[in-house]
């Protein structure tokens, strides 16, 4: 194989092969230089080299020979890289085996079928039978040009395609594309009366058609079946014109729909792509990875596409690394792209994609708004159900940066943000009762925190973690570091904690904390260093604090009664009296 390489690399001059698409000059006997292909520059960094062999961008780091050029610009695989440039080259590849032959030569004749069919949609679609499919397609905005690249037809209701078809191939070849499927009697068109979108891959072959009907009837687009060119699972729509822009921007957008595609692209948004009429799958999320660190999902806002999002977010985790994930935007001024542009604009759709959530928020937030939340219990679903998404993750890493970040929107998402100005005075949830005492300190918080940061196995405990994160914090110092308690721990990881596992952690909170506190200051907490087990002293503080924030609720309510009296007030008070009592009891206290 490497003398093959070697020939083809003689045979074709980086030069002449990069400057049909970039202009470059001449500095030298074999010295060329122009603006890069792969970044947006002004000044030309892009140096080519006949003589070394290889191209090497000074702005970008781009460096490669013209496989890697392929490859890069047009997303070829090396072999797909590797048979183009030999065709250009004219040399010839070592021989396959008799089953690769097989397999080539049936390829080959499959691509000859779909490029016949395409061509016989493409005329019917510009005749007489086309003229319904051409005024939809006007209607809908699309330029004589935008049908032609996308190579649009239109299959008519009789049976000419097969009889043209026959009169070149056999009929086992024909049903073998799937171009035409085998009837009773006959070969019968699966895409009659609708508009033919052919599907086409990186090399700008046709391997399969999608069809949309132009009346009412389900269902509206079909999709050819898999055949030995095409798989569904592994191709996009839209590759052939996208791939190129795509790795130029670093920006894929992934949409729903054939008409997502075709109207971003009338409006000179190019590096958009859409699953073949089935949620997004790896293998096509892989074939944009190659070219853009982080595709954008943008699905249709319907309930099809909602879910579509979820489970794209979902399965997507198990492969995610270091650099390759995920951002989803919903567009929720229009039911799809099409009509985002169409009603509002290139610069709406672009602002939508500027505001995509990254993966880790878009999952947070599928998970947080599944189910109610106003309970302990539920809240604690919640937790749970964070941890299980980050099981999927395969690289350890990315699992425990996943967590992580979780559990710290968990944390802030309950952590008790009252403002003063706003609280209702009529309102008797227990989150409204702050009146005057929002930054008063309170010693059983300050004790709370300190025990905590000098004993961080704690936090390991889930009742503890609870009780922390549901504790009213009055004073904003505390309230800090409060949620950077409940954030730093790796929640998951550890079920124990021993001596050393807890002086690291206990120094990495320290050095956390540090720059916006002086804990010394705040705290005090090496007054709990003589405590041998601290968790029953933490626990009765835990109960000290919820009788205070208990008795805070009780003046509260007695006010409000004075000023309007009710029988539901009335009975408000008299259950947090009761309560108080047995608390008091519990404590011991008098």
């Amino acid at each position: 194989m490497k003398g093959f390489i070697e020939q083809i690399c003689q045979a074709i001059p980086p030069s002449s092969l990069i400057s049909r698409k970039v202009q470059l000059k001449q500095r030298g006997a074999d010295e060329y230089l122009g603006l890069c292909p792969f970044h947006n520059e002004n000044t030309p960094s892009f140096s080519v080299s006949d003589k070394k062999g290889f191209y090497h961008c000074f702005g970008c780091g781009a460096h490669g020979d013209i496989f890697g050029y392929l490859m890069k610009l047009e997303g070829y695989t090396f072999r797909e890289a590797l048979e183009e440039l030999a065709r250009q080259a004219g040399v010839r590849l070592p021989k396959y085996t008799p089953k690769q032959i097989e397999e080539e030569q049936k390829a080959s004749v499959l691509y000859h079928i779909f490029e016949a069919a395409t061509k016989y949609y493409q005329h019917k679609l510009q005749g007489f039978e086309g003229k319904s499919a051409m005024r939809y397609l006007k209607n809908r905005g699309l330029s004589e040009e935008i049908i032609s690249q996308y190579r649009l037809g239109f299959a008519p209701t009789n049976d000419e395609l097969a009889q043209f078809l026959l009169k070149h191939h056999d009929h086992s070849d024909i049903i073998a594309s799937t171009v035409l499927m085998q009837g009773s009697n006959s070969l019968y068109n699966m895409f009659r009366g609708r508009i033919i979108f052919p599907i086409i891959d990186k090399r700008a072959r046709v391997i399969a058609f999608g069809g949309r009907i132009l009346t009412d009837g389900e269902p509206k687009y079909l999709n050819s079946p898999d055949n030995p060119i095409f798989k569904k699972g592994a191709t996009l729509y839209g590759m052939h014109n996208g791939f190129e822009s795509a790795y130029k921007l670093k920006e894929a957008i992934i949409v729903e729909g054939y008409m997502d595609v075709i109207s971003l692209a009338n409006q000179g948004i190019t590096n958009v792509f859409a699953p073949l009429g089935t949620a997004l799958r790896m293998e096509q999320i892989a074939l944009l990875w190659a070219i853009c660190p982080e595709p954008t999902i943008c699905m249709d806002s319907d309930a099809a596409g909602r879910k579509s999002t979820e489970k794209t977010a979902i399965a997507a985790l198990q492969n995610i690394l270091p650099g390759k994930s995920l951002k989803f935007t919903m567009l929720h001024e229009a039911k799809d792209p099409d009509e985002m542009v169409t009603k509002f604009g290139v610069r709406a759709f672009r602002t939508a994609l500027a505001n995509a959530k990254p993966l880790v928020n878009m999952l947070f937030d599928i998970e947080r708004l599944r189910k109610p939340l106003n309970t302990p219990e539920q809240r604690l679903d919640l937790k749970q159900r964070l941890q299980e998404l980050c099981e999927h993750i395969k690289e350890e890493q990315m699992k425990k940066t996943y967590r992580q970040f979780f559990m710290g929107k968990f944390f802030e998402l309950f952590s008790r943000k009252i403002d003063t100005q706003t609280a209702n005075d009529n309102d008797l949830d227990q989150g409204a009762v702050v009146s005057s005492v929002m930054e008063r300190e309170h010693p059983f918080e300050r004790e709370i925190l300190s025990i905590i940061i000098q004993f961080p196995h704690l936090l390991l405990e889930k009742d503890i973690s609870l009780h922390l994160l549901n504790m009213e914090v009055s004073c904003k110092k505390l309230d800090i570091i409060r949620n950077k308690l409940l954030t730093i721990i790796d929640f998951g990881q550890l079920e124990v904690m021993n001596k050393g596992q807890e002086e690291k952690l206990r120094q990495e909170i320290l050095t956390s904390l540090a720059p916006e506190i002086i804990l010394d200051e705040v705290l005090g907490f090496r007054e709990f260093l003589h405590l041998e087990d601290p968790k029953p002293h933490l626990e009765r503080l835990f109960k000290l604090d919820e009788l205070r924030c208990l008795q805070d609720q009780v003046v509260f309510v007695q006010e409000s009664f004075c000023k309007q009296p009710s029988t539901e007030l009335f009975e408000k008070l008299k259950h947090l009296k009761d309560t108080e009592e047995q608390l008091k009891l519990q404590l011991g206290i008098n």
